[in-house]
């Protein structure tokens, strides 16, 4: 099982032109570190949950004024924690591996 997982997704960056609007996505992906974490610990998993909201802030950018840019990046946000729910899940379900003492 990885100890570190990327969050992945597309966000979006808006440019204006005199008369048009455009807009781009462009992919944005960023390490979680859980290797410290027992996922199946209510209080970790609330840990890596602080984590990925963090790290969606990071790579998504900040809240500005501009309230259509505050748009892409609160989809962004949203967009990048439900990628982690679905890894997370995916760490979850995955069979425990253990050491053999032979």
């Amino acid at each position: 099982m990885s100890k570190i997982f990327a969050v992945a997704l597309a966000t979006s960056f808006f440019l204006s032109g005199a008369s048009v609007q455009a807009q781009l996505r462009e992919p944005v992906s960023i390490k979680v570190r859980h290797v410290d974490l027992d996922l199946h610990r209510p209080d970790h998993r609330a840990m890596l949950d602080a984590r990925i909201r963090r790290a969606a802030a990071i790579a998504c950018g900040p809240m500005t004024n501009d309230l259509a840019q505050n748009e892409g990046v609160a989809r962004c946000r949203a967009e990048m924690q439900a990628d982690a729910a679905v890894k997370v899940a995916a760490l979850l379900a995955a069979p425990v591996m253990l050491a053999s003492t032979r």
